[in-house]
């Protein structure tokens, strides 16, 4: 599952019991649009992009600009776009900074494309000839994307974990459907709620100014409140579902090459 912090630790949340780490700063990154009213019809809107952690937002990171398309943000918020901003982030936090992100695409771009099952053979036998992995040009389509995977995680990594890691910094991506475990999703909310009270004239440069109004808002106890609130209070909630599914839940056991039914009738005509 996620990591998330206490004041001083790191503490790793899974399938066994938390275990400290050494210190580190923790921060949490996220992307959200701003929609010009709250009934969210038709009209112009503002995206932004920001980050923070238990000493509130990182001063200067904030990267805001109107959209442009009515449909899914996800059309102007690209994996380019994302990694420049993420590229001048970097040099402002700490050593050893663990950043957590969510699986958007445009956080998920890879380093390479993979071949997989809807590529051309030729390609394949490109793909391999270029990382200098031997086949025989014999091999059928399905035998060289056996060798790709045998390969392929030394490959398979994302453009800003690279990036992260380059500058001593760790990302830690959140399992998906989990945007409840960044305590950023919770600061969103309570600066969307403002401008919803204080937008009036529901114009766009009226909005785009309480925007701004409210991002002054959000204050580090604000903060230190938000990621109190996701360690204490839903990953606890998740260590405790986590426990309750060892305990209770029984394991499937598949014995293969028998078929059960057949076997217990078998028995009952001996």
């Amino acid at each position: 599952m996620s990591n998330t912090n206490t004041a001083n630790e790191i503490v790793e949340i899974g399938l066994s019991p938390p275990k400290k780490r050494a210190k580190k700063q923790h921060f949490v990154a996220s992307t959200k649009e701003m929609i010009l009213n709250i009934y969210k019809s038709k009209g112009k809107r503002l995206i932004v992009c920001h980050i923070g952690g238990e000493d509130s937002f990182v001063p200067d990171a904030l990267w805001a600009f109107e959209s442009k398309k009515s449909g899914d943000y996800y059309e102007e918020m690209v994996g380019e776009s994302f990694e420049n901003w993420f590229s001048n982030i970097l040099p402002r936090l700490e050593e050893n900074s663990v950043i957590v992100l969510d699986n958007a695409p445009y956080h998920s771009r890879k380093m390479e494309k993979i071949p997989i099952s809807g590529w051309k053979k030729s390609d394949i036998q490109d793909w391999l000839r270029s990382i200098q992995i031997k086949f025989d040009d014999s091999l059928l389509k399905v035998e060289l994307l056996a060798i790709v995977n045998e390969h392929k995680k030394s490959y398979n990594k994302f453009i800003i974990d690279e990036m992260a890691k380059s500058q001593n910094k760790i990302l830690l991506r959140l399992p998906p459907y989990h945007c409840e475990l960044n305590p950023i999703e919770l600061i969103w909310a309570d600066m969307k709620n403002y401008v919803a009270e204080k937008n009036t004239t529901f114009k766009f440069q009226d909005m785009k100014t309480i925007f701004f109004e409210a991002v002054g808002t959000v204050t580090a106890q604000k903060w230190k409140n938000c990621i109190q609130h996701v360690q204490n209070n839903v990953e606890q909630k998740m260590w405790d579902l986590d426990n309750v599914i060892e305990i209770h839940v029984e394991p499937l056991i598949i014995n293969v090459g028998e078929d059960s039914s057949t076997s217990e009738l078998d028995d009952e005509l001996e």
